[in-house]
């Protein structure tokens, strides 16, 4: 029976113990993590870390802030294009929105425009002095030119391999002024402008698809503007006294009007604006006039046109003449439209920053 007590008194020694030391146990980690919270507060080291995590919430905070502008399409997103110089001819964007292509001091330059980088360049031993940036796929389409020689090249971006098409011999003092393409029918129109003493001639080429060239005859003196459509050989001229001419058949609609030549639109629907009223746009399809579009407002800064659609671009907005006319994209008036490319359309900000937002017109 003693034993029996010795046992017992024992057994509640024993749990008093463990549970004094599981006390100060306790105790101790909580007055050592207080004291250890206290030094790490004021340690210097954690200037890094403090300097991190601002940068993780700045960054979070921009992710969301660029999400939420994508989902606005009519605000301009925070994405740019930097370091284009400002005497940069010729700026055009890809139909697929990966490239910037320009032209400066006679060097065209493909710029990525995911990464704003150069990535590559086209240059020759005479100056490359026009190009165009297809509509529907990443080929460049360029000339160089020499003392007596034109030079017809394209470019393709994505594989970057450059194909020589054809030389073309040409009179001294004589530029390409302007010209286009067939997609379809893979030709080239160009138009050659001569200077003789005080006078300016024309000469019209156009290259097919066999590199076959030919100069059109009887053509006006001096072109000033030139179209050539996408899936027919029809080309539309007009001279320097606003006179509209037609190839290869002849146009009659327009004998006593004058007019300005502003593009075709991806349908072949070409569009010309009446020099007398200037509110009135004729849209041609087929050489005859299938309507006539009023305009609010005739006083744009310019006419823009891709061979898809036909922009007037006024001071803080632009409509669509294939489009709807009474839809306008807006922007802000600090901003110069530079030109479109598959879904975007670009604009040039006061810093000579390029930045975009989504086109719905």
């Amino acid at each position: 029976m003693k034993k029996f007590k010795i046992t017992k008194t024992y057994k509640k020694l024993l749990i008093l113990t463990w549970i004094y030391i599981i006390f100060a146990c306790v105790i101790s980690i909580s007055v050592i993590a207080a004291i250890n919270n206290s030094l790490n507060v004021h340690s210097p080291g954690l200037n890094n870390n403090f300097s991190t995590q601002i940068n993780y919430n700045s960054n979070k905070n921009n992710e969301l802030l660029s999400k939420n502008e994508s989902q606005d399409t009519n605000k301009v997103i925070e994405k740019k294009l930097t370091n284009i110089p400002q005497e940069a001819e010729n700026i055009s964007f890809s139909s697929d929105g990966k490239y910037c292509v320009y032209l400066y001091n006679n060097v065209i330059y493909i710029k990525d425009i995911a990464s704003d980088n150069i990535i590559n360049n086209i240059s020759d031993t005479v100056p490359v002095t026009n190009f165009i940036l297809m509509n529907d796929r990443n080929i460049i389409i360029y000339f160089t030119s020499g003392n007596s020689f034109l030079n017809l090249y394209n470019f393709n971006i994505d594989t970057n391999i450059k194909t020589f098409q054809k030389r073309i011999d040409t009179p001294l003092n004589s530029i390409v002024k302007n010209f286009d393409y067939s997609n379809l029918l893979a030709q080239v129109i160009f138009n050659l402008e001569i200077v003789k003493g005080n006078n300016i001639i024309s000469r019209i080429y156009r290259m097919d698809v066999l590199k076959g060239l030919h100069i059109l005859d009887n053509i006006p003196a001096a072109i000033k503007n030139l179209i050539l459509l996408n899936d027919t050989y029809t080309l539309y001229l007009e001279d320097d006294n606003n006179n509209l001419y037609c190839y290869p058949a002849p146009i009659n609609e327009f004998n006593e009007r004058k007019i300005y030549l502003l593009g075709c639109d991806i349908n072949d629907n070409t569009y010309i604006q009446s020099a007398e009223n200037k509110n009135d746009i004729y849209v041609l399809k087929n050489k005859k006039i299938s309507k006539t579009i009023k305009l609010d407002d005739h006083n744009y800064i310019e006419i823009y046109t891709n061979k898809i659609g036909v922009y007037a671009v006024y001071n803080n907005y632009i409509i669509n003449l294939a489009g709807d006319i009474n839809k306008k994209l807006t922007f802000d008036n600090n901003l110069k439209f530079i030109g479109t490319g598959g879904n975007k359309i670009y604009f040039k900000d006061l810093n000579n920053n390029i930045i975009w937002k989504s086109m719905d017109i």
